[in-house]
């Protein structure tokens, strides 16, 4: 999909967010077989706030989302909505109005009542949010405490998302009495309470022992931060460490690790896809027939070996791997010799040069691009810069200071619609067609019409070749025999501690 600046955040917060490890209980020793008092889990890096609603870090949704806070519904591996705290609803017939019937008996952790009223104050608060995730929320036409049990939202239009929106970060329900002070004290409805967040340090949960729900296992979770990939991977091998969630880094030793027999490894499918975005305003890249020489010339094949250790599966268009609407189209299959003809027919015999950027995360992506573009002719001077820097170049401003980036981002959605012209996204790729059909596929109730318009709008994008799409990658979780019940991301990439409990 097109990189829109309200997205910027979350496109480097996959790049470099969440490796999450799961650290033993009490002082650095392992913890006890069926020791159900202290969970350690590992945080890569500290967050700016704990308001899911007022960031794109995924770093603070994989801690909050699910665990503290909760909203009317959950999505299941599939992205199906089920009930959460709606326990059921209903769609009227145009599409446009929802009934939800709430959960009674719910608290906040402040001890607020959970109730219409509160949904109202929330999807309102909501409105007020600009930026990435809140997309649909404009659609929001009105929210109707009908009694505390029910409530009714109208919508502007019918939305085939909609439901999806408030399964996600998005849709969480803050308590409206501590609203103000959720950036640091966040309190929600969840099975887990906000204890305290020393900065730098640790975030800290206990565990709800009013929950309206089956109650978690474990009674306290401390979220530290520790920012060395290796050495949490050494402290799973010592046995010092109960397990780690790794998404960019140190792939090499997961799978040398899954050789270990007191040790597994299980591979997370995702909806991440890696892919080479490309600034199609000026110059070389301004030409289709260069970018589908650069299409041509990398192998996706290697990068999932080279890159990812094989914790990735190719893909040459922008539905994940785990997608049902993958259909393998890829009209641009590898094919240096074809790549260098395209070339020469677009005024570049001889190659040209050109400038990347990104994070150190990218790096091994980022390396091997450069040495396959090499092979057709194309030269690449690689800047390595922080996050800040890339955010600030490539989606920093209307006018983009960049050639191409490697980055990381979820599958294609219909709300991608508001990012395809307009507003500008970082390559500047418009095409009316594409966003129509977006937009059909949200506006529909059909999920088969949905389906097709997505197929469409898909197909076009692939054939433009403004990114190039390379990989869904994995998210590989390692856990000793001492922690069991991981069910891997949602379908939003929070990281749930419900199902987690001690072996034995």
């Amino acid at each position: 999909m097109p990189i829109s600046r309200r997205s910027r955040l979350a496109a480097v917060a996959v790049m470099t967010a969440a490796a999450l490890s799961l650290v033993a209980c009490g002082s650095g020793q392992p913890a006890a077989t069926g020791d159900a008092s202290l969970l350690k889990i590992r945080l890569q890096s500290d967050p700016a706030t704990l308001d899911v609603t007022q960031t794109t870090a995924n770093i603070v949704s994989h801690v909050f989302t699910y665990n503290v806070m909760e909203g009317l519904v959950e999505l299941d591996k599939s992205g199906k909505p089920q009930p959460l705290l709606a326990t059921k609803w209903q769609m009227s017939t145009d599409g446009l109005t929802y009934t939800f019937t709430l959960r009674e008996g719910v608290k906040f952790h402040d001890g607020t009542p959970f109730n219409a009223d509160a949904v109202a104050f929330n999807l309102n608060r909501d409105k007020g949010i600009a930026g990435f995730g809140y997309r649909n929320i404009g659609n929001v036409q009105s929210v109707t405490a009908v009694d505390p049990k029910t409530v009714e939202i109208k919508l502007g239009r019918p939305s085939s998302e909609f439901m999806t929106f408030l399964g996600l970060r998005q849709g969480v329900m803050v308590s409206p009495a501590a609203a103000a002070k959720q950036a640091e004290s966040p309190v929600g409805t969840g099975p887990y309470k906000f204890v305290k967040w020393t900065k730098g340090e640790v975030i800290a949960l206990d565990r709800n022992e009013e929950y309206w729900g089956e109650k978690p296992a474990y009674k306290k979770v401390e979220f530290k931060e520790i920012t060395d990939e290796n050495a949490a991977l050494s402290a799973v091998q010592a046995g010092d460490v109960d397990g780690i969630i790794v998404q960019n880094g140190a792939l090499d030793r997961t799978k040398q690790l899954s050789k270990d027999p007191n040790l597994k490894v299980v591979p997370v499918p995702s909806q991440l896809i890696w892919r080479l975005s490309m600034n199609t305003r000026q110059g070389p890249l301004a030409n289709p027939k260069v970018r589908q020489a650069i299409s041509m010339a990398l192998d996706r094949k290697a990068f999932v070996d080279a890159t990812f250790s094989g914790y990735a599966v190719p893909t040459c268009n922008f539905f994940s791997s785990v997608s049902p609407l993958q259909d393998n189209y890829c009209p641009y299959e590898y094919n240096p010799a074809k790549a260098k003809q395209l070339l020469a027919e677009a005024g570049y015999p001889n190659g040209f040069e050109m400038e990347m950027i990104g994070g150190i995360v990218v790096q091994p992506v980022s390396e091997l691009v450069i040495a396959q573009l090499a092979e057709v002719g194309i030269t690449v001077k690689n800047s390595v810069s922080d996050d800040a820097q890339v955010i600030a170049r490539v989606f920093g401003s209307q006018t983009p200071d960049y050639q191409t980036t490697v980055v990381g981002r979820r599958e294609m959605k219909p709300s991608d619609a508001l990012s395809v012209c307009p507003p500008p996204n970082a390559e500047g790729y418009c095409d009316p067609q594409v966003k129509a059909h977006l937009l059909a596929a949200d506006a529909t109730t059909d999920p088969n019409v949905a389906s097709s318009e997505m197929v469409k709008a898909v197909h076009l994008m692939t054939d433009a070749a403004f990114n190039v799409p390379l990989f869904t990658s994995a998210a590989p979780s390692i856990f000793s025999s001492k922690v069991t019940g991981f069910k891997g991301f949602t379908a939003d990439f929070e990281f749930d501690l419900r199902s987690l409990k001690p072996a034995n």
